[in-house]
């Protein structure tokens, strides 16, 4: 899938996802907003989908949850249920996590593509290049907290 994607068609990346790995791992990109708003996108339509149980634990791990969690003092059953779910916070932890496996993850593509160096379209900040190993679907897994 080509459609839409800034790297061009020799840079060997395959979708947007190795372009946002790219793009985390090599610094900012005058494509930079971009990524971002797509990222974005993707995790909000994705969150919507999630049984509000779920939501809830994301949310309760990130810095609102705990304070919420420190404020209610001994935690009562009732009190739990009516946890103070907040989408946006939600979405930002979630992209957090997307964003922290994209700095490490690669594939052969990725390597690739950094092993010849900075693209047209990469304005790099001097960051060290991260080749970190992974599996999607473990990061899939991170992200749905199992």
């Amino acid at each position: 899938m080509r459609a839409g994607l800034q790297s061009g068609s020799d840079s060997g990346l395959r979708d947007l996802w190795d372009e946002i790995c790219v793009q985390y791992q090599m610094g900012d990109s005058i494509y930079r907003d971009l990524y971002g708003e797509a990222l974005e996108a993707i995790v909000s339509a994705e969150a919507s989908r999630l049984p509000r149980v779920e939501c809830e634990a994301i949310w309760l791990g990130t810095r609102f949850g705990e304070e919420w969690l420190d404020d209610i003092g001994e935690k009562t059953e009732s009190s739990l249920s009516l946890i103070p779910l907040n989408m946006d916070e939600v979405c930002e932890a979630i992209e957090g996590t997307v964003q922290r496996y994209a700095a490490d993850w690669s594939n052969p593509r990725i390597r690739s593509y950094l092993a010849r160096g900075q693209g047209f379209w990469c304005v790099t900040l001097g960051r060290r290049h991260r080749r970190g190993r992974g599996s999607q679907r473990s990061a899939l897994r991170d992200l749905a907290g199992g």
